[in-house]
């Protein structure tokens, strides 16, 4: 076990929440100390009973005394251990508060290209959601260590002084279950790391069931039951891996406690053996059996917290080790300080020099030597087929991917140079799977410029530039009202509507270089010459580079960039490209009659 992980833990909550660490040590300590003390006070009352039964003693004085002190301990535990659980809450609370916002913070940093590995995604299921559970987890796990190893020493203190034998007897019994625990523990923690894969494919065929995105396409392809018994054979057989260890590890379990009631016999008969030789008397009896049961109760609450800590601390492990993934990944970015501010408006231009790039991970660039430069205030069209490298170029361009090789400039500045807000708030980008947000129409939009939400000129200038303005004078809420079904009962947008509202908030944003990435392919070829048009015409003072695997966009463009296999064949205007005869020339002519005018 890296105990390395555990300390990490420690740490943080003794700096978040050190009266919390402090007390709760107290309070364990305290609880675990408690047996010791009411075992005395049993053998004294059982004895002093006996007297008053057996030999008529009239004093019932002392009697009253230690029913008094064990009724002080009971209602002393009851108090601790509730003020414990109050404690615990609310220290939880905060640290869910804490780990959930550094890991949501993590998961928007680190590189965009890691979300297309699906290691990343599986670790990132792993550690997601009770995350004050999971750090203070071995933290509380190792504090109940140390209440049950007191407990175990207050046990074993009484047995001590009954006879030495005891100690003994308990400890070949205890052995054995603490091996068995850590054993166990190990082997679930792993076969959830295997089964996080499968697990998250019955999650999301559990999703499409229960989704109301997907319920039309369910229904209308009779999808139901051929999605259940996949979800089924996928639940079961995760099930079934899971119930062989618990098997085995319960008949393992019946071995132990056969040994338990094999030593716990021995300890009767050796009661039974210093009763007949006088030298223990009923309350010594009463009270030996029972630290007897209860030491054995408390070795195995060491096995079980010992193989809490053991377990927990691999998910500790798992969710650190995602924590610093920014870290690992980010290196190749470290030699170069953020101390430029971007150039806003561009004054020569981008310039993209023999820049390649690959997926991590893997061995094959998907962009070869790319050598590109874009003139500020120019219309550029990127074309070219499916998987042609243009996307992974404008991410590169965005600084979502960073290249292996070569370097990106704005105005002969290195992007690295520039803080990434910076970046995002000169360049707005229209994706092809742009985000459709289940909040109002208004946030929808102003999501693309942040520091002017509360701006309504700009708002209603954006609207009316959008073409949207129609649509919110009908609705009753206007720009407050919620769209789809997932949050509230709002509104139900078409195709073309959410991409009217795609590019409100590039508008929005005011940036001064825009990119439209596909976002129209789903789209008849009318509709989305339609919206090149209305994109191209509200652009005319900026930057703008439209990417698409048809022409729509090619005649309107200042210049033509042709893509294939990740490199540029082509480039030059509509016309120098037609008369060219290659590529380009092939692809307009195969989809010319989609945009005969």
């Amino acid at each position: 076990m890296n105990m390395g992980y555990l300390l990490k833990s420690l740490a943080f909550v003794w700096k978040k929440a050190r009266i919390w660490l402090l007390v709760s040590t107290l309070l364990h300590g305290l609880i675990g100390c408690l047996p010791f003390f009411q075992l005395i006070i049993l053998q004294k009352l059982i004895n002093n009973i006996t007297n008053v039964v057996f030999n008529k003693q009239e004093s019932y004085t002392v009697i009253l005394i230690l029913l008094l002190l064990q009724f002080v301990l009971t209602v002393s535990s009851t108090i601790m251990f509730n003020v414990l659980a109050v404690m615990n809450t609310s220290v939880e609370i905060k640290i869910d508060h804490l780990i959930g916002k550094a890991v949501n913070e993590k998961a928007s940093k680190v590189p965009f290209a890691y979300f297309d590995i699906p290691d990343f995604y599986h670790h990132h299921d792993r550690v997601k959601g009770q995350y004050g559970n999971k750090l203070l987890g071995p933290v509380n796990s190792v504090l109940e260590l140390i209440q049950a190893a007191i407990t175990l020493l207050s046990y074993l203190t009484f047995l001590f002084l009954i006879h030495w034998i005891f100690i003994i007897i308990s400890l070949i019994a205890a052995i054995p279950l603490l091996i068995v625990r850590i054993k166990y523990s190990n082997e679930k923690f792993y076969l959830v790391k295997f089964q996080t894969p499968s697990a998250r494919e019955a999650a999301y065929t559990s999703s499409l069931l229960n989704n109301r995105q997907a319920a039309k396409e369910v229904r209308l392809f009779g999808l139901a039951s051929s999605l259940n018994t996949r979800w089924e054979k996928l639940f079961l057989k995760n099930s079934k891996e899971y119930l062989k260890i618990v098997k085995r590890e319960k008949t393992s379990q019946i071995g132990l406690d056969a040994l338990t009631a094999l030593f716990f016999g021995a300890s009767g008969l050796t009661i039974i053996y210093l009763l007949r030789l006088g030298k223990m008397d009923v309350g010594g009896f009463v009270a030996t059996t029972s630290a007897i049961q209860g030491a054995q109760g408390a070795f195995n609450n060491i096995a079980v917290q010992i193989a809490n800590v053991y377990e927990k601390n691999l998910y500790i492990e798992d969710l650190f080790k995602f924590l610093e993934y920014e870290n690992e990944m980010l290196k190749i970015n470290t030699d170069v300080k953020s101390e430029e501010n971007f150039p806003s408006p561009l004054k020569t231009g981008i310039s993209i020099e023999n820049i390649s790039f690959k997926y991590p991970g893997t061995d094959k660039n998907v962009l070869h030597n790319i050598n590109l430069n874009i003139k500020s205030g120019e219309k550029v069209a990127i074309v070219g087929s499916n998987g042609s490298g243009k996307t992974t170029l404008i991410k590169c361009l965005l600084g979502l991917y960073i290249p292996q090789k070569g370097s990106i400039k704005f105005d002969n500045i290195d992007f690295n140079r520039f803080k990434q807000e910076d970046v995002q708030k000169n360049i707005s980008v229209i994706f092809q799977d742009f985000m459709r947000y289940a909040y109002s129409i208004k946030d929808n939009i102003t999501f693309g410029n942040l520091e002017e939400a509360n701006n309504s000129k700009l708002l209603d200038d954006t609207l009316l530039k959008s073409g949207l303005s129609p649509l919110i004078n009908k609705l009753n809420n206007g720009v407050d009202t919620y769209l789809g079904k997932m949050l509230y009962d709002g509104v139900d947008l078409s195709g073309g509507q959410w991409q009217k509202l795609a590019i409100a908030r590039a508008i929005f944003s005011n940036s001064p270089i825009m990119i439209l990435d596909e976002p129209t392919s789903a789209l008849d070829p009318k509709s989305e010459l339609e919206i090149y048009r209305f994109f191209n015409k509200i652009t005319q003072d900026k930057t703008t580079i439209f990417i698409s695997h048809r022409m729509a966009a090619a005649k309107m463009a200042d210049r033509i960039i042709v893509m294939k296999d990740g490199k540029i064949i082509e480039q030059g205007t509509h016309n120098e490209l037609i008369n060219n005869c290659k590529t380009y020339y092939e692809m307009f002519h195969s989809q010319a009659r989609w945009y005969a005018s």
